[in-house]
C-alpha cells in the first residue's frame, strides 16, 4: 500500500509541477489528441486530492494498519476538501446577500417627461466644443450617448442633463464640471452649430436590429433619424445642468466587498461581488424602477484546481462556481429594460425615415452654399443603405451618380450594398467614380480608397476599352495606389494589358526598402498595387503567358522582390500563367512534402474558380 501511495503521489506531483510551471503543455496536449491534454489539466487536482488522503493515512496506519486506516483517510480528506472552501463560500454568499436590493418592477410603463436627469458610470467628453483648447478639455461637456439621445427624442421630454457617477451608489452624486443639460430648440434659433448626435444606433435594444439586416444591409434609422432632423427642423444646445429633474434615470455599476486589491489565482479570501443596477425615479428620487444583477464567484467544493482563460492565456487557478441573482448570460442590458417598461424612443418608421433622407440629400448635394460638414451630408450611408432591394429607379441613379461626384460627401458605407443591388446595371458608375478617383489626394483621402475598390465590383468588361482619364490615374504614381480596383480591371483588356502590369509591379516593388533590416517595411500602398498586379494576372491565366519571363526575372533580382510574390496565391498566378506546377519550388514555411505541395497545387488550378481563387490578400 506504501508503494502505491508514493508511486500516485509522484506520478501526479510530477504532472502537476508540468502542468503548473507549463500551462502551454496542457493546450498542446488537447490539440493533439484531447486525452493527453485532459489528463495533464487533472493533475493538480489529482496530486491535492492524493495528499488530502495521504496525510491522515501516514497518520493513522501505525495504530490501525495499513487497510484499515484506509477509509477513515478516505473521510478525513473528502471532509477537508468539502470543508476547507466552505468559510470563504460562505463568507462570498454573505457578501451577495448584503449587495442585494430588492426590485422595484411597475405594472404599466413608466412615461418618461420633463426634465431628465441621466446617471451612468462614465462618459467621453465632447472632443471639441467652439475651439476650446486642450488645457480646458476637463470643463468639455460630454458627448450625448446613445441613450441620451433616445431620451431626448422620446415624446414629452424636454430636456437631458448628462452626468457621470463613477462607481458611486444611490441618489444625491454631486454634478461634475462637465455635466450638462441638452435640449432640442429650432435650427432658426440655434445661434451655433448644434452639439452633435453621434452613434445614435448604439443603443443597445434588440428591435433596433431587424434580422433582415445582415441581407438587406445596415439602415441605422435611429441614427438616420437624427440626421435628418439636424438636417432640417432641429439643433441641440448644451447648458447649464438642471439642478431640479422632474425624472432621474440611473444606471450603476459597483463592486460590494473588499475587492479592489488584486487576488492571488490561490486565495482562500472572498470575492467581492459586481453589481449593476438601473433605476428609474421621480422628483423626490423615489424608484419607480429599480433592476439589479449582483453577480460573483465563491470557492468550489470539492476543493479543486481548475483551469482558466484561453488559448493566449491559459493558467490554473482554484476552482470557483458563479453565484448571484441572476445567470451570467445574458448579460445586463438597461437600454432594453428602459425600452421594456417605459416610453424610451426606439420605434421608428424606417421607410419614412429613409424617405426624408433621400429627400433632404438631393437638396444638399443640389446646393453648392452648403459645407462639407452640414448635417445633410450624414444622410448618404442610410440612404445608400436602403438601396439593397433591386430594380433602383432612374432617379435614385441619377442622385447616386451626383453623390459620388460630389467633393463634400465623405462617407460612403454602403456603396457596397448599393452597387450590389444594381447588379449588371453598376457599368452605369464607371464614370462617376473615375471621375471622383482623378480629384483625390492620396496624403489625405486615404479613407476614400473604398472608391477605388468599389471599381472593381463593377460587371465583367467594363473597363475593356480605357478611358483617357482612366490612363491617367494609372500613369500617376500616388494616384493609383487610391484606385486598386482600376489596377486590376486592367485584365478586363486581356493580353495587351500585360506590359503596363508589369510595369507596375516592377515599379512598386522597387518601392520596397532594399534593406531587409529595415523595421518600417513597404507602405501598405505599395503593396496593395501589388497585389493588384497579382490579382489581374491571376485572372488572365493563359491570356497572361508573356508575363512569367518577367516576373521571374524581378524574383531573381532581389531577395526582397523574391519575398514579395510568394505565398500561396502567387504560386497560384505563376501556374495559371503558364509555370510548370513542378517548377515551382516549395516554400521553407510549408510542411508537406515537395510531392504534397505539388499535387496541392495542381489540385487548386484543376478546380479553378476566377471568383474565389483570385481575391486580394492586402485590403
Amino acid at each position: 500500500m506504501l508503494r502505491l501511495i508514493l508511486l500516485y503521489l509522484g506520478i501526479t506531483g510530477a504532472g502537476a509541477f508540468i502542468a503548473l510551471s507549463a500551462p502551454w503543455l496542457v493546450v498542446l496536449g488537447l490539440f493533439l489528441g484531447i486525452l493527453p491534454g485532459l489528463v495533464l489539466g487533472l493533475m493538480p487536482t489529482a496530486f491535492l486530492w492524493g495528499v488530502a488522503f495521504a496525510l491522515p493515512w501516514f497518520l493513522l496506519r501505525a495504530a490501525l494498519g495499513d487497510q484499515v486506516a484506509i477509509i477513515p483517510a478516505a473521510l478525513i480528506g473528502a471532509a477537508a476538501m468539502w470543508l476547507i472552501p466552505a468559510t470563504s463560500a460562505l463568507a462570498s454568499r454573505t457578501i451577495l446577500n448584503s449587495a442585494l436590493v430588492p426590485d422595484v418592477i411597475p405594472r404599466d410603463r413608466i412615461k418618461l417627461a420633463g426634465n431628465i436627469l441621466l446617471e451612468v458610470p462614465s462618459l467621453k467628453l465632447a472632443r471639441d466644443v467652439d475651439g476650446a483648447p486642450m488645457q480646458d478639455y476637463a470643463d468639455r461637456p460630454y458627448q450625448c450617448t446613445a441613450l441620451c439621445a433616445a431620451l431626448l427624442a422620446t415624446p414629452g421630454v424636454t430636456s437631458v442633463t448628462l452626468n457621470a457617477i463613477g462607481e458611486a451608489k444611490g441618489p444625491g452624486t454631486p454634478l461634475t464640471r462637465s455635466a450638462r443639460r441638452f435640449r432640442i430648440v429650432p435650427k432658426a434659433q440655434c445661434s451655433g452649430p448644434s452639439i452633435a448626435i453621434e452613434e445614435a444606433d448604439q443603443l443597445s435594444v434588440d428591435r433596433l436590429r431587424p434580422a433582415d439586416w445582415a441581407r438587406n444591409g445596415i439602415v441605422r434609422t435611429l441614427q438616420a433619424e437624427w440626421d435628418v432632423r439636424l438636417a432640417t427642423t432641429d439643433c441641440v444646445v448644451a447648458e447649464a445642468p438642471d439642478p431640479s429633474p422632474d425624472m432621474i434615470v440611473r444606471i450603476e455599476r459597483y463592486r460590494v466587498g473588499s475587492g479592489s486589491t488584486t487576488r492571488s489565482a490561490y486565495s482562500f479570501l472572498p470575492s467581492p461581488i459586481d453589481v449593476e443596477r438601473l433605476v428609474i425615479a421621480d422628483r423626490k428620487a423615489t424608484p419607480l424602477l429599480s433592476k439589479m444583477r449582483a453577480t460573483g464567484t465563491a470557492l468550489a467544493r470539492p476543493l479543486n484546481i481548475a483551469t482558466a482563460g484561453g488559448i493566449e492565456n491559459f493558467s490554473f487557478r482554484l476552482g470557483r462556481t458563479a453565484i448571484g441573482n441572476a445567470p451570467s448570460y445574458p448579460g445586463f442590458n438597461p437600454d432594453q429594460l428602459l425600452a421594456d417598461h417605459s416610453n424610451l424612443h426606439v420605434d421608428v418608421d424606417q421607410a419614412a425615415v429613409v424617405a426624408a433622407a433621400r429627400a433632404q440629400l438631393a437638396l444638399a448635394v443640389a446646393n453648392p452654399a452648403l459645407a462639407a460638414g452640414d448635417a445633410a451630408f450624414k444622410l448618404v450611408p442610410p440612404w445608400l443603405n436602403s438601396l439593397s432591394q433591386p430594380p433602383l429607379s432612374a432617379d435614385d441613379i441619377t442622385l447616386l451618380k451626383t453623390v459620388i461626384r460630389d467633393p463634400r460627401v465623405r462617407d460612403f458605407n454602403g456603396l457596397w450594398v448599393t452597387v450590389k443591388a444594381l447588379g449588371p446595371a453598376s457599368g452605369v458608375l464607371r464614370e462617376p467614380l473615375v471621375d471622383r478617383i482623378a480629384t483625390l489626394d492620396w496624403r489625405s483621402d486615404k479613407e476614400l480608397k473604398i472608391l477605388g475598390a468599389i471599381v472593381d465590383k463593377l460587371p465583367p468588361g467594363t473597363f475593356a476599352v480605357p478611358t483617357p482619364k482612366e490612363r491617367a490615374i494609372l500613369a500617376d504614381p500616388d494616384r493609383r495606389t487610391m484606385a486598386s480596383g482600376l489596377v486590376v480591371r486592367l485584365a478586363d483588356q486581356g493580353t495587351p494589358a500585360v506590359p503596363q502590369l508589369l510595369d507596375l509591379l516592377d515599379y512598386h516593388l522597387a518601392q520596397i526598402p532594399s534593406d531587409r533590416n529595415n523595421q518600417s517595411g513597404p507602405t501598405p500602398e505599395h503593396m496593395i498595387v501589388i497585389d493588384r498586379v497579382r490579382m489581374a494576372l491571376c485572372r488572365l491565366g493563359p491570356a497572361g503567358a508573356t508575363a512569367l519571363p518577367r516576373i521571374e526575372a524581378l524574383m531573381a533580382k532581389s531577395p526582397d522582390y523574391a519575398d514579395r510574390m510568394d505565398g500561396r496565391e502567387w504560386q497560384l498566378m505563376l501556374a495559371r500563367i503558364g509555370k510548370p506546377v513542378r517548377d515551382i519550388p516549395k516554400p521553407d514555411s510549408t510542411s508537406n512534402s515537395v510531392a504534397q505541395f505539388h499535387a496541392n497545387l495542381q489540385s487548386r488550378l484543376d478546380h479553378f474558380d476566377l471568383a474565389r481563387d483570385c481575391q486580394s490578400q492586402w485590403s
